[in-house]
């Protein structure tokens, strides 16, 4: 119940920060081009986000969960007080540790059935949506006060997220659970947790497993098309559409509800009437579709158009594939899958940018889109391939079941 708060704090105050962080930079570094290289470079901390996986599996959620907001703290104010680039860029190696994220989603999934992942996820990810929902407009609001006051307030958010934690969230290691229970001996789950918690062969271990390395591949293929739209979007809606800053913080904020709406009302319905392979398929064939159509948009409103099955289609797809990615792996190695998971979106954040930019730049916004759609429908055909290759295999596998009974 308390990761929801924590997430909505976590979110709000990500998005607050980003204001102070992009118009400093373009404050204290003209040059557009070394601009667009920082955006990466902010990302690079978070490919850390594979180290926490075991650390969570191990520790607990709500241990990270301190820390996370610990560094969130952190890194608002030094962005708050940063008067050069050299500050703006150290402010970003408290990130290192900023992983709510990660935290919430290992509390959440710990306490429910491999039925109900999808679900507990979604709701995790619709408190975060709010979050990020209501970020883009009040960042835009506070930033045409004061820069300073708008990196103050995501400080202060962290630090009020800090103290939810520390009185509201019961702490989840697996060590208090034991003793809680006066256990002489561990189960085979605690057993894999403390042997692998915290060394990297649990990393390793978990790519290796049946089905993770295929749902990652597909994942990753998703995650793409997204952080390449993702780090074009202000710069199309500014140049091609001419929408200021203040509308695009509104817009951010319509993609916000946009994912709420879908992690909180479509996961549920889609994935028990479907299926979540069949429910993923669908998704990726929506989001094709949805691209190639926003490739020859001309006008705003048809933007704003595709972006409602953009959103809700690119949310789902993530959600889905992080439960079946959860429910491949021991319930102990659920904290690794997901930072692992979480750390390819990350490491795809650091490129996208660069990607994006050149597309743009040299063939333009339809080329983009088109791009984008490309890939979708690739990851749509690597679904269709996945779900028919389990397909056949569980046919032979009852083939030959029916045989030994004869």
């Amino acid at each position: 119940m308390w990761s929801a708060p924590a997430g909505i704090s976590h979110a709000l105050t990500l998005q607050l920060s980003t204001f102070p962080q992009t118009l400093n930079t373009s404050q204290l570094w003209s040059d557009f081009n070394m601009q667009c290289l920082i955006d990466p470079c902010y990302s690079h901390p978070r490919l850390c986000y594979v180290l926490p996986g075991p650390l969570a599996d191990y520790y607990g959620g709500r241990s990270l969960m301190l820390v996370s907001f610990t560094a969130s703290a952190v890194c608002y104010i030094m962005t708050a007080t940063a008067t050069t680039m050299w500050m703006l860029f150290a402010s970003r190696l408290a990130t290192i540790m900023q992983h709510a994220v990660l935290a919430a989603r290992t509390t959440a999934t710990a306490g429910c059935t491999p039925s109900e992942r999808a679900t507990v996820l979604g709701y995790i990810g619709a408190s975060y949506g709010i979050g990020f929902a209501m970020g883009p407009a009040l960042g835009g609001w506070l930033s045409s006060i004061s820069l300073t006051a708008t990196a103050w307030a995501a400080a202060g958010g962290s630090v009020l997220a800090l103290l939810v934690v520390l009185l509201g969230l019961p702490d989840d290691s697996p060590a208090i659970k034991s003793a809680s229970h006066k256990q002489h001996h561990q189960d085979d789950s605690s057993k894999a947790a403390t042997a692998t918690g915290i060394s990297l062969r649990s990393i390793t271990s978990v790519c290796c497993t049946k089905g993770v390395p295929e749902l990652l591949i597909i994942q990753a293929g998703a995650g793409l098309a997204q952080a390449i739209f993702q780090s074009t979007f202000s710069l199309v809606m500014q140049q091609q559409f001419g929408v200021d800053s203040k509308t695009n913080g509104l817009v951010l904020s319509y993609v916000g509800l946009c994912i709420v709406f879908a992690q909180s009302l479509l996961i549920k319905p889609l994935s028990s009437r479907l299926g979540e392979p069949k429910a993923v398929i669908l998704c990726c064939g929506i989001l094709a579709t949805a691209f190639a159509i926003m490739s020859v948009s001309s006008q705003f409103w048809q933007v704003l158009g595709c972006l409602l099955p953009l959103a809700c289609g690119a949310v789902t797809v993530s959600t889905l594939n992080t439960a079946r990615l959860t429910k491949a792996v021991a319930p102990s190695q659920a904290g690794t899958v997901m930072a692992i998971d979480m750390s390819t979106s990350s490491g795809l954040r650091t490129v996208s940018p660069l990607l994006g930019i050149y597309l743009y730049k040299q063939y333009g916004y339809s080329a983009v889109c088109l791009f984008i759609s490309g890939i979708m429908l690739s990851v749509f055909a690597a679904q269709l391939a996945l779900a028919k290759a389990r397909r056949d295999v569980g046919i032979a596998g009852s083939g030959g079941s029916e045989k030994k009974s004869q």
